[in-house]
């Protein structure tokens, strides 16, 4: 930018003009002059302040170094906000002496040189078909060679691909006879289909169904091995039902399926309203078990403390030990 009459302007302290915009790399700029220095600037001496300005209507990084005369000083690279939102600049950018001292024919010569930086394009990548993929299979029956039998519902299945998901469903299954249809009892048709269709694709029961059949989702899926899905259920029960009336029917079914975070929940919530709990119907099940009325009584006690991310893995509470992992 060429600055004419710079010396002949009468800008006070803390007053500015603004060039006009000049265009490099495709991002209009303008630059904030004050002749006198900003209100920001040294008292000691007269300053000269600049600023340059994203004159545009989108951000821009940029990296930037001013120069008048023999006076070089540069900028990081920073995000340049659209509009003249942000700038980049110096309060005390060249003495005022120095830069009258700079001018030649008649004007001050401002330099800027403007690195723009441009975000690599990503290459746009389809998405993955295989949780898709494996669906497809499974419901058009391709090559399946194991039939299960549900409340009078034929599944035909891959046992490679349940030994992957539901290694305990796939033993029952190759302990059958060769061609054999496998019965499986006491499961819902429904829940049934919804373990299939985690196993092959990773799809999750919808949230409704999840809240009506947990405690169905949490036997079907201890009972044949389906451990992440064993864990949503555990976590949908403990949200939904830890109450004064189920809290220790919850402890004792926790028991049962070796549910860690469920049993961890179910005590800390005995331990903030243990009167409660005691007067439900499930309590004196609870009692008749030496070992869980042991690990209430410390929980009564002592409490359950959350340990902390530092502490050994062996010790952590199950809820940070599911955080973190």
């Amino acid at each position: 930018w060429k600055i004419y009459d710079f010396d002949g302007m009468n800008h006070k302290l803390g007053e500015k003009f603004t060039t006009a915009p000049s265009m490099c790399h495709g991002v209009p700029w303008s630059l904030d002059i004050y002749p006198r220095g900003d209100i920001n600037s040294d008292h000691d001496e007269e300053y000269v302040s600049v600023i340059l300005r994203n004159e545009g209507a989108k951000d821009a990084k940029a990296r930037c170094t001013f120069r008048v005369g023999n006076c070089e000083v540069s900028a990081p690279k920073i995000l340049m906000k659209a509009k003249k939102s942000t700038g980049i600049g110096w309060d005390n950018f060249i003495p005022r002496k120095r830069a009258l001292a700079s001018m030649t024919n008649g004007y001050l010569l401002v330099e800027i040189d403007i690195q723009v930086f441009i975000d690599k394009p990503q290459p746009l990548l389809p998405k993955g078909t295989h949780c898709r993929d494996m669906l497809e299979l499974l419901e058009s029956s391709k090559r399946s060679d194991v039939n299960f039998v549900v409340g009078g519902t034929v599944f035909r299945a891959h046992l490679c691909i349940i030994h992957a998901g539901a290694p305990v469903l796939a033993d029952l299954a190759e302990g059958a006879d060769s061609g054999e249809d496998i019965a499986i009892e006491n499961v819902d048709s429904s829940v049934f289909k919804a373990l299939l269709r985690y196993i092959y694709g990773e799809e999750l029961p919808p949230s409704g169904m999840m809240t009506k059949h947990a405690r169905e989702f949490l036997d079907v899926a201890d009972r044949f091995g389906c451990v992440y899905l064993k864990l949503l259920a555990e976590s949908s029960l403990v949200q939904l039902e830890l109450s004064n009336s189920t809290a220790a029917e919850l402890l004792l079914l926790a028991e049962a399926k070796n549910c860690a975070l469920m049993k961890e929940s179910a005590l800390t919530f005995i331990k903030a309203n243990a009167k409660a709990v005691m007067e439900s119907p499930g309590w004196e099940s609870v009692e008749k078990s030496p070992l869980l009325m042991t690990e209430v009584m410390k929980a009564l006690a002592h409490g359950i403390s959350a340990v902390t991310d530092a502490d050994n893995v062996e010790n952590m509470a199950a809820t940070t030990l599911r955080r973190k992992l």
